[in-house]
């Protein structure tokens, strides 16, 4: 399936998969891609989609429950990686 991401959330899934999920980075950099566009298959979007539901619980939103700016990013990362 054909992912497309923006410049902000593609800097943002390399740095902190990089950091974060090593293993889940590198299927990532063996997936066949275009600049911001990615062709991977279904079980590595889900796993993608699965760290970013978990990081938007860590960091997404304030003490009041109103996201914040990752938040909104992540939120959108999930909305693109729905298969």
């Amino acid at each position: 399936m054909l992912i497309k991401l923006s410049a902000q959330e593609f800097e943002y899934l390399s740095l902190w998969l990089l950091k974060h999920n090593q293993d889940l980075f590198k299927k990532l950099e063996n997936g066949k891609f275009a600049p911001l566009s990615f062709e991977l298959g279904e079980e590595l979007i889900s796993d993608i989609r699965d760290w970013v539901g978990k990081r938007l619980m860590e960091v997404g939103f304030d003490k009041d429950y109103n996201p914040t700016s990752e938040g909104l990013l992540l939120e959108n990362m999930i909305d693109r990686l729905y298969i």
